[in-house]
């Protein structure tokens, strides 16, 4: 005997309807917090803002994990599941060059990357959402997560709890806003999406001394160069031509005067990965590089090796599921699961680490400014439809069914 109850069902007009309703709000929550930005973990007045909004619903916030981020959960009327929906709140340090009504006022730092967008729209969802428990089983965690420019806002939640704490999370869900892609499609794609992110810094130990008597000096600058056209060979000779990988020296400091070679060289770069078992082997393969070219020099070194983010890796069960919340919700031309991988890097992949589900992307149009540019502002014509989806994954994984 079958005591399982079927699943609800809810209208896609009732969905709109009530998104369609708060829309304007969300516009204007947008562009207000494009217009404060602040950066990794000290996301203070963001974080007052999004509360503030949150206790207008009578929603119940848990305590902060790390200062400034935000959780709860909105409860259904039956018991089910928890599926958690994330959105990453902190901005850039550089210079908007906009001249939008909204830009930032905060000198040195935009929401170039659009957490802007993606703060307003998980708001929009949460507020439709809580007006829906009737309609589904189980709990929409929530998560407004610091620091993800960077600062491992995501690893440091996972740490602490934030999956594992009452109600536990059985999936997890993000989108981010995509310039490149047509305005208002969604994409993802199954297995690695954005690559592993490791940082390093490495320090060249020489002997100073007179730039027409090189014969007495150990020259960093000229092992230096060794080094650094030598790692373009872990790529090139170490590694599968088919499997995408990248290591950049993206910067080097020494000397001071064009007749001093001097006693040391800095140079500081990054290595990017789609394979996290792969790590250990890179990580290897560059100082025995650094090593070997430095005993051929008679020159000394320094490694830090700091490793930042994992791969994101989407869940292809979750994938398959999405693309059917998708399509039922907007039609089939509105999703794509062959989207390109990018080198980027991404904390919710310790969020995916740890639970199946999905990150995908929202488009925001061919021409749009890239990310992390100065001109960029993210398209509130596509808000509406971003907190349609993330309702309707929410909704779907909930045991609820959208009809027409």
């Amino acid at each position: 005997m079958n005591n399982r109850k079927p699943k609800k069902e809810i209208s896609k007009k009732i969905i709109r309807d009530i998104t369609c309703s708060i829309i304007d709000e969300i516009i204007q929550i947008r562009r207000t917090l494009h217009s404060k930005p602040e950066i990794a973990f000290k996301e203070y007045e963001t974080a007052a803002f999004i509360r503030s909004y949150l206790g207008k619903l009578n929603l119940n916030i848990s305590k902060p994990y790390i200062e400034t981020d935000t959780t709860g959960f909105i409860k259904g009327e039956e018991e089910g599941k928890t599926i958690l929906l994330r959105a990453d709140i902190d901005a850039l340090g550089l210079e908007e060059k906009t001249s939008l009504e909204w830009q930032s006022r905060n000198k040195g730092c935009a929401h170039s990357c659009g957490h802007d967008g993606h703060i307003a729209i998980l708001l929009g969802a949460i507020n439709v959402l809580s007006q829906l428990t009737k309609y589904f089983k189980g709990n929409v965690k929530f998560v407004f997560q610091p620091a993800e420019e960077g600062g491992g806002g995501g690893s440091d939640l996972v740490e602490r709890g934030v999956l594992d704490d009452h109600p536990r999370v059985d999936e997890v869900y993000a989108l981010h806003g995509w310039p490149g892609v047509k305005k208002g499609s969604f994409e993802t794609c199954r297995g690695a999406m954005m690559a592993a992110v490791d940082d390093f810094v490495i320090e060249i130990k020489g002997k100073g001394g007179h730039a027409a008597m090189p014969n007495l000096a150990v020259d960093p600058v000229v092992t230096a160069a060794y080094i650094i056209t030598t790692l373009q060979t872990i790529v090139s000779r170490n590694t599968d031509p088919v499997e995408a990988v990248v290591v950049s020296v993206t910067s080097l400091h020494g000397g001071t005067y064009n007749n001093v070679i001097p006693d040391s060289v800095i140079m500081t770069g990054t290595l990017r990965y789609f394979r996290k078992e792969r790590q250990e082997f890179f990580r290897n393969r560059i100082e025995e590089i650094i090593k070997g070219i430095c005993n051929a020099n008679n020159a000394d070194y320094t490694f830090e090796f700091d490793p930042r983010y994992i791969p994101v890796v989407n869940n292809s069960d979750s994938v398959n599921f999405i693309g059917k919340v998708i399509k039922n919700m907007f039609g089939e031309d509105s999703w794509s699961d062959s989207a390109v991988p990018t080198m980027g890097g991404e904390d919710f992949s310790f969020y995916l680490d740890k639970r199946p589900g999905v990150f995908y992307r929202v488009g925001l149009g061919y021409d749009h400014p890239s990310l992390h540019n100065s001109f960029f502002d993210f398209d509130d014509n596509i808000l509406e439809n971003s907190i349609l989806s993330m309702c309707a994954i929410a909704l779907g994984a909930l045991d609820c069914d959208i009809v027409d």
